[in-house]
């Protein structure tokens, strides 16, 4: 007897409801109508979205580095050697100054790369020359502001001097340069390092450093 009461109220919920329905007015019908087909645009547009999110993040991976592992280079003129790390390779080479190409290079952001640039120049141990020196590398620089000078340090085990700044680099970034330099057989030996401010913790470590560990004057 409870089960057929039970059935009893549930078919006459449904006729209830059912009916409810057919004498609701055209308006809130359409009304409803109208609340599916913007929760309906609202999913498409959603996904569209995220279509397009995807897209862009594909279109800005990073271009690929130039060495996946550690690599050692010998200086054409066998004035020097040293470490290139993983995603570093020359950019350039002169008589005076070899310019390594460090880091990761976006799409949308195609100049964001790091370098490192290797100077050798004769001259003796004296400040004068080690301030020309210093005034050849961050030649280009603007609004530089010098952070620390003439740190002590070693390069391959000999004293060493460090100079550490900010500015604008030639570039028109905003960023951060290293300069250590050391005197060899009568010849300034100078690694100077730059990059973008934001990314000096990850670069300095990533590439200065093992720069500076591997170098050696030859």
């Amino acid at each position: 007897m409870r089960k057929r009461r039970c059935r009893d109220y549930h078919r006459g919920n449904s006729i209830e409801i059912k009916e409810l329905w057919k004498e609701a007015s055209p308006m809130r019908r359409a009304f409803t109508f109208i609340i599916l087909g913007v929760v309906l645009l609202a999913v498409v547009l959603v996904g569209t979205i995220i279509v397009g999110l995807r897209s862009l993040a594909k279109d800005n991976r990073p271009a690929p580095a130039a060495s996946s592992v550690a690599q050692k280079y010998v200086d054409p003129a066998h004035r020097f050697a040293m470490t290139i790390p993983a995603g570093c390779r020359v950019d350039r080479h002169d008589g005076e100054a070899t310019v390594f190409r460090c880091g990761q290079t976006w799409p949308s952001a195609p100049i964001t790369y790091s370098y490192a640039t290797v100077t050798v120049r004769p001259g003796g141990n004296r400040q004068s020359d080690l301030q020309l020196l210093v005034n050849h590398l961050v030649a280009g620089w603007q609004n530089l502001k010098l952070l620390e000078n003439d740190r002590k340090a070693k390069l391959h085990g000999r004293p060493a001097r460090v100079m550490f700044a900010s500015g604008t680099d030639p570039r028109g970034l905003e960023s951060n340069v290293e300069i250590v330099a050391a005197v060899s057989a009568g010849q300034w030996y100078a690694l100077s390092y730059a990059s973008p401010k934001l990314q000096w913790g990850y670069d300095s470590h990533a590439y200065l450093k093992p720069m500076l560990a591997g170098f050696r004057p030859t």
